[in-house]
């Protein structure tokens, strides 16, 4: 890994809700949410299932997008 990258190992979630559609990412070791965009920011350390039940109750979908490392160079936009 070259200065200026970061790597994370997670599952990539893509999330639509009524009025957004927005992702969070789920550490496969703990599994639980270690990223959300800001509108999911308070489901950061949630495990999956309490997401995924919560989720349904809301009548929001939620796709898994990728199960893979997801890597970024510092400064690129997302």
């Amino acid at each position: 890994m070259s200065a200026g990258e970061a790597y994370c190992n997670g599952t990539l979630v893509r999330v639509v809700g009524p009025n957004f559609v927005a992702g969070l990412l789920i550490d496969p070791t703990t599994d639980r949410c270690i990223f959300a965009a800001p509108i999911l920011r308070h489901l950061t350390g949630q495990p999956a299932d309490k997401l995924r039940q919560g989720f349904r109750r809301l009548g929001w979908r939620a796709t898994i997008v990728k199960r893979s490392i997801l890597s970024a160079k510092a400064g690129d936009a997302a």
